[in-house]
């Protein structure tokens, strides 16, 4: 028998342990057939040897994973896929690009833009939107103003709720048909 073309699916080892505190042994086999990549010389020396540490080995990072480490052999190496890739280099700086990052302003984040945008209290939030909401003249108006204090009321649900309600109302109102 040659241990590195065999590919007898006969030609099996078991690994069965039990863990501490299970009742059951948990267990796997692995024929010839299945051991994959067999670089090493003494899969001709020993194919029976080999394929019971490539069954220990698969059984241990199946079962118990902290056992190795994380440690592979080169032959599980090369049984990965290949890695793309890529170029990551960053592109050369030139003393304009230099200046422009110096003086640039910080991003800011979209809550803070809001924030600044409107630095009234909540409640003064919600009045303002329930002035709103009175005075739209259709419910495309009203639901643009909903949407905004809704944003802006998000962290306070009492507030909300209440906008919430006059929206309801309101949006009752716009659609009642004229007598």
């Amino acid at each position: 028998m040659n241990g590195k073309t065999d590919k007898s699916p006969n030609l099996t080892v078991t690994v069965s342990a039990v863990l501490k505190g299970e009742a059951d042994a948990r267990e796997l086999t692995i024929s010839m057939a299945q051991a994959g990549v067999r670089n090493s010389p003494l899969w001709e020396q020993d194919p029976r040897q080999q394929l019971a540490y490539l069954c220990v080995k698969r059984w241990a990072r199946l079962h118990a994973p902290d056992v190795l480490l994380g440690v592979y052999t080169p032959d599980e190496l090369q049984e990965t896929a290949p890695r793309v890739e890529r170029d990551i280099t960053p592109t050369p700086a030139t003393a304009s690009g230099m200046n422009q990052l110096i003086n640039a302003q910080p991003e800011q984040h979209q809550e803070e833009k809001a924030k600044k945008a409107d630095d009234r209290a909540p409640e003064d939030i919600l009045s303002g939107f329930s002035s709103a909401a009175m005075a739209a003249r259709n419910v495309a108006e009203l639901d643009k103003a909903y949407k905004y204090a809704a944003l802006r009321l998000s962290g306070h649900q009492t507030l909300l709720d209440a906008a919430t309600d006059v929206y309801g109302i309101r949006k009752d109102e716009l659609n009642e048909v004229p007598m």
